[in-house]
Formats: C-alpha cells, structure tokens, sequence
C-alpha cells in the first residue's frame, strides 16, 4: 500500500510520567488511545494535525476522523496541550505533536 506508514513506539512508552498520569484519571485509557489514534493520523505529516473544515471546528472533524466522542476529544485536546504534548496554531485549527517523540513514523 502506497500511503501505509508504520508506527514505532517506544518501549517504555507506557511508562512515561505523562502517560501514567493520564491512566489515571477516570477513562483515562481513552486518552491514551486518542494520543495514538492522533499520532496515527499525524504520520508523514511531520507530527501536524491540520482541520478541513467539514466540520465547526477541529474537535469535531478530529471525532468523526477517528470515531470518537467530540467531548472525549475535547478534553483529550486540553490534557495533551496541558502536559506539553500538543502545541496550537493560533488559529486553533491545527496543532503539532511537541513532547519528546514517543513515537517514530518510518
């Protein structure tokens, strides 16, 4: 397949402090899932997720891209830029992975 990337990750990627912090708030395994399906969806793209505008506003094109609840994006979006791991446009309608990569594309 010509656009298949493969997703790296570190071996002690559940053992990072912000990982185990969002463990453990309350779903917070759902989190860690939107980080990856995010992560996922960033590859070959040099870690920026941009919105289309098919939808009001990111959250909600970001929800129906990886089919998740826009209020568990919403929130999602808010502990990853809280945590330093996403960084905003100004526009807010784009945002660039920022922590340490914890995951590799090749």
């Amino acid at each position: 397949m010509q656009n298949e990337k493969t997703l790296n990750i570190r071996e002690d990627f559940f053992e990072q402090t912000f990982v185990k912090k969002l463990r453990a708030l309350e779903n917070g395994g759902e989190y860690i899932l939107i980080y990856l399906k995010l992560q996922s969806l960033s590859a070959g793209k040099n870690g920026k997720i941009s919105c289309e505008k098919t939808n009001s506003n990111l959250a909600q094109e970001l929800a129906s891209k990886i089919d998740e609840e826009v209020k568990d994006i919403e929130l999602a979006l808010s502990l990853f830029e809280k945590h330093n791991l996403i960084k905003f446009s100004n526009s807010k309608d784009s945002f660039t992975f920022c922590s340490t990569p914890v995951i590799e594309y090749k």
